[in-house]
């Protein structure tokens, strides 16, 4: 949308969801799949660490109801497992989520070298599974930039051969070249985000808003080369 354009009625909702208390956003879930997703987008990226316990319960309680959409609660297993830091719960939806982006960055944010994993991996890379869809196939060079040298230079090579041409992010592909083919003392965590991600607070006329974008010192790639600050 330019400078010109006036918002559309989906935009605008968007961005008052965004205005809504963790609270609300809580006890406010809308039929629409679409808007599901935004409100669970927003709790586990833009408020997370304002969910205290009781807060996760009453979420887990929400995607066991049945009036969630399923690839919302999907979605919200995964972030909320690596919010925890619970591999279990990842490795719960292997392998039948395992191609989809959520699991796949998940995976990554977890930093899960399991070889099972890894041959998935490379098989949504080398274009031989249906599930072969272009997001996927960046979350995967994404996530193998997260793991470095842990996967080395082989994961470095199929990058470099399969994840070219059109759909292709070149920062991203050099990235993960770069993490897997040098020793992990060279990087160190961004230390302006989590996990690629920031709150990004805005101010309104007539309310504050707290949404999340991807993080501008290191591009939604949190590993920075040693030396680089954030």
């Amino acid at each position: 949308m330019s400078a010109a354009e006036p918002p559309t009625a989906l935009e605008r909702r968007s961005a008052a969801l965004a205005t809504w208390s963790t609270a609300r956003l809580l006890r406010s879930w809308p039929r629409e799949p679409l808007w599901q997703r935004r409100i669970a987008e927003l709790l586990l990226f833009a408020r997370a660490e304002e969910l205290d316990a009781a807060a996760w319960r009453r979420l887990q309680g929400l995607m066991a109801s049945g009036r969630i959409d399923e690839h919302v609660v999907f979605f919200v297993r995964c972030r909320g497992a690596v919010w925890q830091r619970d591999l279990p719960t990842l490795l719960e939806l292997f392998p039948a989520g395992c191609e989809y982006p959520d699991w796949i960055r998940a995976a990554g944010d977890l930093a899960l070298a399991n070889a099972h994993v890894l041959e998935r991996w490379e098989a949504l890379l080398r274009g031989r599974h249906y599930a072969s869809l272009s997001a996927s196939r960046r979350e995967v060079v994404l996530s193998l930039g997260k793991l470095g040298a842990v996967v080395g230079p082989y994961a470095a090579e199929l990058c470099a051969k399969y994840y070219v041409g059109d759909a292709a992010d070149e920062a991203l592909r050099a990235w993960t070249i770069a993490r897997c083919t040098t020793p992990a003392t060279g990087w160190v965590a961004c230390g302006a985000c989590r996990h690629g991600v920031v709150v990004e607070h805005r101010r309104g006329w007539w309310r504050a808003a707290r949404d999340f974008t991807v993080c501008a010192i290191c591009g939604g790639r949190p590993w920075l080369p040693r030396g680089v600050r954030a």
